[in-house]
């Protein structure tokens, strides 16, 4: 039940109760959902990927994305990548223990606050055309999940 808000409360994410969310009859919760088809300039889809994990959803999947679509990684690497998360409020980053030191030192320089965590909190899948006919696909180890194909 925690896509919906109540009062004077805070999710299991640590974020403040948002009056868009409070509970009414007939109504839906707002969502953080945010799957993903990236396509090439032909048309040809490249990358397929999704998440879960509340309000960590769109930094996780725009983290696979980029470190795919930019960085040239494979889906695998990409998935088991550490990851970090700024909420916008409270203004501090929650970061997985093992993100490249260098990243963080830069972070802390810049004035940002880092809280280390021992998980992402968010899990996501993900299928990845690198070349001309060749898959492949992941599933987040954080919920020890695997991938299948036919």
């Amino acid at each position: 039940m925690d896509d919906f808000s109540t009062p004077n409360t805070v999710n299991s994410f640590g974020i403040p109760a948002s009056p868009a969310n409070f509970i009414k009859p007939g109504k839906r919760p707002l969502s953080s959902m945010c799957p993903s088809i990236v396509v090439n300039s032909d048309g040809m889809v490249n990358i397929v990927v999704g998440a879960s994990g509340g309000s960590k959803i769109t930094t996780s999947t725009a983290l696979v994305t980029a470190l795919t679509q930019w960085l040239g990684m494979g889906i695998k690497e990409a998935i088991d990548h550490r990851r970090l998360h700024h909420q916008l409020l409270p203004a501090h980053i929650d970061v997985e223990k093992g993100f490249p030191q260098y990243i963080l030192d830069g972070l802390i320089r810049l004035g940002h606050n880092i809280t280390l965590k021992d998980s992402a909190g968010c899990v996501v899948q993900g299928i990845l055309q690198q070349q001309e006919g060749v898959v492949t696909a992941n599933s987040d180890f954080r919920k020890h999940g695997h991938p299948d194909g036919y």
